[in-house]
């Protein structure tokens, strides 16, 4: 009879796993995402994003402005993290462009960060690429 109870407290169901995995659902969360008892799995554009980031996919896919220039860290920062390691193990990064182009600065700093990046970047274009994309 003791042995049951030691071996009941050293245990944990399977309710109280997911739970500690997931966190319970919030009042604020969209209805999409809601898993079996309240508990929310990840909103799926957050998953993606780091899905991307893992894989260093960069999308160029609006009109380049002051924002776009998140491209160019992104590339400096990738950079950062194969520092020291020959160009034939740096993990490429591809860069998707659909774009109608914009400002010429910001344009010539993504170009910039794309011409000295030793790590190599693959260009993709998957619709328009115009001006200065």
């Amino acid at each position: 009879m003791e042995q049951e109870s030691i071996e009941k407290k050293n245990t944990i169901n399977l309710e109280e796993l997911v739970d500690m995995i997931f966190e319970k659902d919030n009042e604020h969360q969209d209805s999409r995402y809601k898993g079996r008892d309240g508990l929310t799995l990840p909103d799926p554009v957050v998953e993606q994003y780091y899905v991307d980031d893992y894989n260093r996919i960069l999308w160029l896919e609006s009109e380049i402005d002051e924002e776009t220039i998140a491209i160019a860290n992104e590339i400096i920062r990738y950079n950062i993290e194969d520092k020291g390691k020959a160009v034939e193990e740096r993990k490429p990064i591809t860069l998707f462009i659909n774009s109608p182009g914009g400002l010429l600065d910001v344009s010539m700093a993504i170009c910039d960060a794309i011409t000295t990046s030793k790590t190599p970047i693959i260009g993709v274009n998957i619709g328009c690429a115009a001006s200065g994309a």
